[in-house]
């Protein structure tokens, strides 16, 4: 399952069941939710096969509105790996 990045505790990992609100009333509902009880640190991840044009739109959204970081997977069975970090703009040091 794996441990937090900031304190390695155990993650709470859950399949992400609500819409994450991006603006203007445009929502994202990315696959898997991960959190930390121990110091609440948060994180996203979604899988990915077929970029479409939407998925593209809500992508850049992220990176100015999202909650916390979204990693973005690509592949299959054992060539599954993270393509991508989105990094939204609260998140990112000046």
């Amino acid at each position: 399952m794996g441990h937090c990045p900031v304190c390695r505790a155990d993650w709470n990992v859950e399949r992400q069941k609500k819409n994450v609100k991006l603006t203007a009333g445009i929502a994202m509902r990315p696959d898997f939710f991960f959190e930390c009880f121990k110091c609440d640190h948060i994180e996203y991840h979604e899988y990915k096969g077929f970029e479409t044009a939407i998925y593209k739109l809500k992508k850049k959204l992220w990176k100015e509105h999202g909650p916390a970081k979204l990693y973005v997977w690509k592949g299959t069975g054992k060539n599954l790996k993270i393509v991508e970090t989105l990094t939204p703009l609260s998140m990112r040091k000046e």
